[in-house]
């Protein structure tokens, strides 16, 4: 996250208040810039120009400084003397300190508050806020950095929070000191606007403000639409005035107009299926609402049909020798796609008919050469593809998009072009074409399904209805896929005018005429024919397989013949097709003369690149697993940190090296390695499979330049099914100095991290991940810089959006390229603690802590805050319902701050007698939830600390009152009476207390020589709080005496125990004594 790039100091800044709602973490302030502060009533300035907290103070005076806490009328619309209080404000004047921050210093302020939205859980949040001396903050919520509408992170004011740390006088300390403030408004604390939670109000709560709730509408094709916004809005204590809306954030992709509580929203020229605003509404008191959001969609209108015309598509003429041209062409095609239920995650889905496309082949022969089969001109349909296929539009935020076709390996499941800039995507689908040859009935397949995307902002407009980027989507489709996926994707002629032509494919099948006269069309999907005249014989081959061919030439002794043998290849581009041609030349003769040509393997040419720069490739690194060159020349001279070089290893492994070649397959730490590398990927590349590395020299913006390219290559062991396709670019700038370079790391595609002999799985992921940057190879501060994610399982992905390597740049526009200035033999980045993380990405740029911990989520990595810096002043400060405050005031450590249970013990404690909340373990839970939910807690730690929190809440009940009844029995005529034991007590929250009986015992046996009888006592029920005891004792004893033990159990499970006793005395004359031991069961058990 960005926190500023200069040094964050915390020895002369940093203080510490923590507590309940809020319990803040910080110093406290002077003169207030932000007017007017009071507790219920407003009082002159000291100063005669500014107004101080009426609170008394809290004194530190280890510092000599003051805390003053209050509650504020800021608000225009409340800023008359009666109104309730808005705002609590923290007030810090710290005498002690005389000197001002620096540009870039600031103080922290943090606190715990709780948040309940309308009937959700509480919510425990931690904010951090860094304050400025220019007026500005930095807000941190649970330790993610909060921006601002327009994605600034340090602002004057955001959430309804400012603060700003001066340096001057005040009326405590005559002299020019640091004077810090912070507010913040009661409603953004509290969730709901104005939650009611009293912790900051005065006596009487302020009148609610309106509730606005957010909309959606669906204008589908419509340009515009009326929406009532106030439809379910409300007020809880009052009404709603109409006439009061505002419009806040206005649309972005449209206009919206009020009138009367309706907006009408209107598309603009950029509107792209989704737009949004928001708007306030105030009641009768004036009080204005919370912003609601309104969210336009543009969805598909039900029931739509829509027809969709496809183009012709009419490839250049073939050309064997001159005079034996054909042409292929794709005749139009007429679909009907129909609206049908959204595929979710997608926002309108269509569904074509049956089409069915007709592929054709005409001969441009002159002189009457064209075969029987082909008329001169006319196109003979010579191939057909069936198939349906359906449309699925998605928004940016819901499409998975896959990366960029590259007509290769990834030739399925993959985009036609750049989703760069895409707000649209569409997804065409099919579950297969089925294509026939023409003109022998006999080759049939099916391709399979296949499924292709497309970013629809390069196609069509935004704002244009949905049939036309149903037309402009399916038309873009289609032409491009008969470029890539051809219905026929090569064929072979071979003709010879005038003699006869006999060819034998690879696996000895034949099509052509015989020596004897046999015609033969034993080739799957050949065909053989001759023009009437005999001049003009043709063998035509579609989808040949690759191999060697033999072709037999025969007829009369004596004829001149001229043979063409002819491979022509539709993929990679059917409007261009690549033509291999063999000729032959010679007389003929009865038993025939026998040529041969080849067809190759099929190769497709990539679609264009995404930040990998094109060349680069004249050299190829051929097929390896952790091979590299030898030196090889880059065509300057460069200076890497002191050394200069000119020549590079190019290692397999995803890196170059200035020193040896590098064999290593599993990537190493770069901070700490003694090789000189450049690493736009340091991983387990295998390239015996797929692609091969490139390389090779060329110039980049007029400049020489040397790269290597890894196009699409997969990972060890072997592996192709996901690829990597990425770049780096050493760029010579000795037009700055003697030695300047830059270097460029590109990124299309990264698929892949780790080969299975790093860790990795079947797909190349997990275990000891892909490493990115560069380093000399001193291990030293500042001669290494390592790319955010290295070594992190996941972090590079593109799924990743957080640290993906194509979803990001630096110092370029171009997504997925990452530019690393070298001047004067170092890096010109900003990384002043030269612990390879820039200061931009830094939270702790000045002490190196390439690990970035953050162990309290308050934007200051752990680096800064040791546990034995004791903060400059520091207090906990837990704020009461009248806006005064109780304060620990002495100095703390970092690692003396109050526990996380110490805290949530208080704000339970506060919350339960403020009348907040009404259980104790319900609160507990949420909060302690929540805490789990934001990476705060464990959730394997959960438990414990509810429970811990909760025994800290919670005393055990109290059994002294405990008592039976009757406590005496009399007289003793051997019957059982019923006794009741009572009186426990909970001495915190008035919990249930639930008494049981445990057991019963007697100081004399239940059967004797006289008239005893067993047993003497029963238990009611078990688990009860009654029982019965005979009304006996010995007749020579002393009298019996009952003893009764006894728990009681408070609902939080916290128990006490005792035993009180039941007396039977001998006579009425003397009390029973109790003759302990000996003790007897009194249950007879």
């Amino acid at each position: 996250m960005t926190i500023g790039r200069k040094l964050i100091t915390l020895g002369t800044c940093l203080s510490l208040l923590l507590g309940a709602v809020p319990s803040v973490t910080w110093a406290a302030s002077g003169p207030s810039a932000f007017c007017h502060i009071t507790d219920g009533s407003f009082t002159t300035c000291a100063d005669g120009t500014r107004e101080w907290a009426d609170v008394t103070p809290a004194e530190f005076p280890q510092r000599h400084a003051f805390l003053y806490s209050d509650q504020a009328n800021l608000r225009p619309d409340r800023a008359e003397p009666g109104s309730p209080a808005d705002t609590f404000m923290l007030l810090y004047d710290e005498c002690g300190t005389t000197t001002p921050l620096r540009k870039d210093d600031y103080f922290l302020v943090n606190f715990d508050t709780v948040e309940k939205h309308q009937n959700g859980p509480e919510e425990l949040v931690r904010y951090s806020i860094h304050v400025f001396s220019d007026g500005t903050i930095i807000f941190i919520e649970n330790g993610h950095v909060q921006t601002d509408s327009a994605g600034r992170s340090r602002v004057a004011e955001i959430d309804g929070q400012r603060g700003k740390a001066t340096f001057g006088r005040s009326p405590r300390c005559d002299f020019d000191h640091l004077v810090v403030e912070y507010e913040i408004e009661l409603s953004a604390a509290g969730g709901d606007s104005y939650s009611p939670d009293p912790l900051f109000w005065g006596g009487t709560p302020p009148n609610k403000p309106p509730v606005a709730v957010n909309d959606t509408k669906d204008i589908a094709d419509r340009p515009r639409d009326d929406i009532p916004v106030l439809g379910n809005d409300f007020d809880p204590d009052g009404s709603l005035d109409p006439g009061s809306v505002a419009i806040v954030n206005a649309p972005g992709h449209g206009t919206a107009r009020i009138s009367g509580g309706v907006v009408t929203y209107e598309k603009g020229q950029d509107f792209e299926d989704t737009d949004e605003f928001s708007y306030t509404v105030a009641d009768n008191e004036g009080a204005t609402s919370n912003q609601a959001k309104v969210t336009i969609t543009g969805n598909c209108p039900t029931g739509l049909s829509n027809p969709v015309q496809l183009p012709p598509v009419t490839a250049t003429d073939i050309l064997g020798q001159i005079g034996k041209g054909y042409r292929v062409s794709y005749d139009p095609l007429g679909l009907t796609f129909n609206t049908v239920s959204a595929r979710s995650p997608a926002y309108c889905s269509l569904d074509s008919n049956s089409g069915v496309l007709r592929v054709r082949l005409t001969c441009l022969h002159p002189f009457g050469l064209c075969p029987a089969i082909f008329p001169p001109s006319i196109g003979v349909v010579v191939a057909t593809s069936t198939a349906t296929a359906s449309l699925d539009f998605y928004r940016a935020e819901d499409a998975a998009v896959p990366p960029v076709c590259d007509f290769q390996a990834l030739r399925n499941n993959c985009s036609l072009n750049s989703p760069a800039g895409g707000s649209i995507f569409v997804k065409w689908h099919t579950d297969g074409f089925d294509i026939r040859d023409s003109l022998t009935g006999t080759l049939g397949y099916n391709t399979g399904p296949l499924t292709f995307w497309a970013n629809l902002n390069a196609l069509a407009s935004p704002k244009a209805p949905l049939a036309a980027k149903v037309q402009a989507a399916e038309v873009y489709f289609h032409t491009t896929l008969i470029d890539h996926l051809a219905s026929i994707d090569r064929f072979a002629i071979v003709q010879e005018p005038p003699a006869e032509v006999l060819v034998t494919d690879p696996s000895g099948a034949q099509t052509g005429r015989t020596t004897a006269g046999a015609v033969l069309n034993g080739i799957t999907g050949s065909i053989y024919t001759n023009n009437p005249e005999g001049s003009a014989a043709t063998a035509l081959i579609l989808n040949p397989p690759p191999g060697q061919y033999q072709v037999l030439v025969h007829g009369p002794d004596g004829s001149p013949f001229t043979l063409s043998m002819a491979v022509v290849d539709l993929f990679g581009d059917a409007r261009n097709p690549g033509v291999t041609e063999t000729t032959a030349s010679g007389t003929t003769s009865p038993t025939g003369n026998t040529f041969s040509f080849n067809v190759p393997v099929a190769h497709r040419p990539p679609l264009p690149r995404l930040a990998t720069r094109p060349g680069f490739d004249a050299t190829e690194l051929p097929p390896n697993d952790d091979g590299s060159t030898g030196a090889v020349p880059i065509g300057f001279t460069a200076n890497f940190f002191g050394r200069q070089f000119s020549s590079a290893f190019v290692n397999n492994n995803g890196n170059l090296t200035l020193d040896q070649p590098l064999g290593t397959f599993t990537p190493f730490d770069l901070s700490s390695t003694q090789r000189s590398i450049i690493a736009p990927f340091f991983a387990d590349v295998d390239t015996r499979q797929g692609n091969t590395v490139h390389y090779g020299t060329g110039t980049v913006d007029g400049h020489p330049a040397f790269g290597a390219t890894w196009p699409s290559v997969g990972c060890y062991n072997q592996i192709t099914s996901v690829r990597n396709d990425f770049q780096v670019v050493l760029v010579d700038r000795s037009d700055v100095n003697p030695g300047d370079f830059d270097i460029e790391f590109n990124y299309n595609r990264i698929q892949w991290e780790t080969g299975t002999a790093s860790g990795g799985n079947a797909a190349c992921q997990g275990g000891a991940s892909a490493r990115a940057g560069f380093a000399k190879g001193t291990g030293q501060p500042g001669t290494f810089v390592e790319l955010p994610g290295s070594g992190v399982p996941g972090a590079f992905l593109d799924l990743n959006q957080d640290t993906g390597l194509i979803n990001h740049s630096v110092d370029s526009p171009v997504r997925g390229r990452y530019d690393f200035a070298v001047r004067n033999g170092a890096p010109v980045i900003a990384d002043a603690d030269r612990d390879g993380v820039l200061d931009e990405l830094d939270n702790c740029p000045d002490t190196a802590n390439p690990d970035q911990r953050d162990a309290a989520l308050d934007g200051i990595g752990d680096a800064c805050e040791p546990p034995g810096r004791q903060h400059a002043t520091a207090g906990f400060l837990q704020a009461g319902l009248d806006g005064r405050t109780t304060v620990e005031a002495a100095p703390l450590g970092v690692d003396q701050e109050p526990s996380l249970t110490d805290r949530l013990v208080r704000i339970v404690t506060f919350r339960l007698a403020a009348g907040l909340a009404t259980s104790a373990q319900t609160l507990t839970s949420n909060l302690v939830a929540s805490l789990v939910n934001s990476g705060l807690v464990p959730a394997s730690g959960a438990d414990a600390l509810t429970q811990a929190v909760l025994s800290h809440l919670n005393r055990p009940p109290d059994c002294h009152a405990l008592h039976p009844y009757p406590a005496t029995l009399w007289p003793p005529n051997h019957k059982m009476v019923g006794i009741t034991v009572s009186g426990a007590t909970d001495p915190d929250d008035g919990d249930t207390v639930t008494t049981t009986i445990d057991a019963i015992t007697q100081d004399e046996p239940l059967t004797g020589p006289e008239d005893a009888t067993a047993p003497d006592a029963t238990l009611t029920a078990p688990l009860s709080t009654t029982a019965s005891l005979r009304a006996e004792r010995l007749g020579t004893g002393d009298g019996r005496i009952y003893r009764v033990h006894v728990t009681a159990r408070d609902a939080a499970g916290l128990t006490c125990q005792t035993t009180i006793t039941v007396a039977v005395p001998h006579d009425q004359a003397h009390a029973p004594i109790d003759s302990a031991p000996p003790s007897y069961n009194s249950l007879g058990s």
